[in-house]
């Protein structure tokens, strides 16, 4: 009777939290996602940031890709508080691209006990939401750069480090630090 109980309870809790997804489904539960469509377009929001150091040492970036995966917004800045130090909006992309992408992230195994204090990606695009720190978001980080261009990435850059110098700059002036 013992067994019959602890099998129907069993049972019980696996119905309780819902089905497994088919075997067949266009969909990966590698990083927590199941039963999305990943036909649809690439659409969504990708953030890294570069890790827990206070201002002016880590900064922080944000994709976002919309219009059916053929435009993407980029924000870059500080990691805390602050407002981006640089903006591109609306810019072109090749679906393809967007696409690449989708499918990399996709491919990101979950983490279960992630590192702490180092960079760090987050996402939620079609097909996957999730995150993982650098041992495994490299491919889908070197995909989101390609989107983002090496011209909008070294201005922003630019612009964080003008920021920084700044804040370094108040910071020493300030007589409370």
């Amino acid at each position: 009777m013992k067994k019959f109980l602890a099998i129907s309870a069993a049972l019980g809790l696996l119905a309780a939290c819902g089905s497994t997804p088919d075997q067949d489904s266009k969909s990966s539960s590698a990083n927590g996602s199941t039963n999305t469509d990943v036909a649809k377009p690439c659409v969504g929001s990708i953030s890294w940031n570069s890790g827990s150091t206070p201002p002016p040492y880590s900064s922080r970036w944000t994709l976002v890709l919309s219009a059916n995966g053929t435009k993407a917004s980029f924000s870059h800045g500080p990691s805390y508080g602050a407002k981006p130090t640089f903006e591109a909006k609306e810019f072109s992309v090749d679906a393809r691209r967007s696409e690449a992408l989708c499918k990399v992230i996709r491919d990101i195994p979950s983490e279960w006990e992630p590192k702490v204090g180092g960079p760090v990606m987050e996402w939620k695009v079609t097909g996957a939401s999730g995150g993982a720190t650098n041992d495994y978001f490299g491919p889908a980080y070197k995909a989101a750069l390609e989107i983002i261009g090496s011209q909008r990435l070294d201005e922003a850059k630019s612009k964080f480090s003008q920021w920084a110098d700044e804040y370094k700059k108040s910071r020493e002036a300030s007589p409370h630090t």
